[in-house]
């Protein structure tokens, strides 16, 4: 009876890690999710793209302005889509994307690229892009 509790005490880790290695087994052969697809934004958060594009380019200039409010970003290109237009602003109220889209304008510049420019066709004159010479922008990119 002296040897019992001993032999109870050099066992149970082996019991334990007999019942520990069971129930891992069990877990691990538990048939897997699939993953679920990412969600895609909102189409109210994406701008809706107007499809109409200009290949602008060489820049004479990119510029930020802060009057009048909420202030513009804007690219003033060598060539025109027509009717006088040879500037593209984007409305200063979102500066994330104002930033990102003035970064792209400034390496059109730095590596000589053709500066893609995705517009609309209206009147940005209450925020400093007025119809006679300008259109606001919907996105840019750099061409190859």
């Amino acid at each position: 009876m002296k040897n019992l509790p001993k032999a109870i005490f050099q066992i149970s880790p082996l019991i334990l890690l007999f019942v520990g290695a069971v129930l891992l087994g069990r877990t691990l052969s538990q048939p897997t999710r699939a993953a679920a697809a990412p969600l895609e934004p909102a189409a109210a958060g994406r701008p809706a793209m107007a499809g109409t594009w200009f290949s602008c380019g060489p820049i004479v200039r990119t510029g930020v302005f802060s009057y009048p409010a909420p202030g513009r970003i804007h690219v003033l290109c060598t060539n025109s889509p027509g009717s006088g237009v040879y500037y593209f602003g984007f409305k200063g109220n979102d500066s994330a994307t104002a930033a990102r889209m003035l970064s792209i304008m400034n390496t059109s510049i730095a590596t000589g690229k053709p500066l893609y420019v995705y517009y609309v066709d209206v009147d940005g004159g209450s925020w400093g892009c007025g119809y006679a010479n300008c259109r606001p922008i919907e996105g840019v990119e750099v061409g190859p």
